[in-house]
């Protein structure tokens, strides 16, 4: 049985999708931007009912300026000269942004309630607080600790700036998880490690020069 079908057109771009009685057709304009994206049931009926039904615009800048949802309103994007998103208004909601001359987010406010303290300083252009989530590096810049309420994560890098090990720890559950990599620096496994520090779990990456041309997962060992 089908379970989804893709219409392309002669760009290759998606046009139509079916998935089981719903039917998406994508919409672009001159220079291939995506305007509109209608779901509707019963497509190849004589009258289809529109299940969502979406609508974008954009600058001359390509950015997004306007979304209308059939469903969830009108939603307003607003920038800086640079490009810079500074503000998203919707019926429900109001989110806007703040940066930094080096183009570091400050803050984000909802409405009027800041999300990371106003006119906070981003050292070494390295974010340490933001959205509930907090960030330690060490002495190269890479990322060492995030920790946030759903738990905290520890990560461990080689010489050559690799990420070696992974280490999750969710109250008293913690699950430690371990990566691989060949002498040009790509990486052909990753796999769990148990208490012992033995891997298992692995998953194996196969490659064509330096592009992945496939995934594979092994048992335990």
């Amino acid at each position: 049985d089908v379970i989804s079908e893709f219409t392309r057109d002669h760009l290759h771009r998606e046009v139509q999708r079916s998935q089981g009685r719903l039917d998406t057709r994508r919409m672009y304009d001159r220079t291939g931007r995506l305007t509109r994206k209608l779901t509707c049931k019963g497509m190849r009926g004589v009258v289809p009912e529109t299940f969502i039904d979406r609508e974008y615009a954009y600058s001359g800048q390509d950015e997004l300026l306007k979304k209308r949802h059939s469903r969830q309103g009108v939603t307003d994007y607003f920038y800086d000269t640079t490009g810079r998103i500074t503000a998203c208004r919707n019926e429900a909601y109001l989110d806007s942004w703040q940066y930094d001359a080096a183009a570091n987010l400050l803050d984000r406010r909802q409405g009027e309630t800041a999300q990371a303290g106003a006119g906070s300083v981003v050292p070494f252009n390295r974010i340490t607080s933001y959205r509930g989530l907090h960030y330690r590096y060490d002495e190269y810049g890479r990322v060492v600790e995030k920790r946030g309420r759903n738990g905290t994560q520890h990560y461990r890098w080689d010489a050559e700036h690799r990420l070696t090990e992974v280490a999750v720890i969710r109250g008293s559950t913690v699950r430690r998880y371990g990566y691989v990599y060949d002498a040009p620096g790509r990486r052909v496994e990753k796999h769990e490690l148990d208490a012992e520090g033995k891997p298992y779990n692995r998953t194996t990456f196969l490659w064509d020069g330096m592009r992945l041309a496939q995934e594979c997962r092994l048992g335990r060992s």
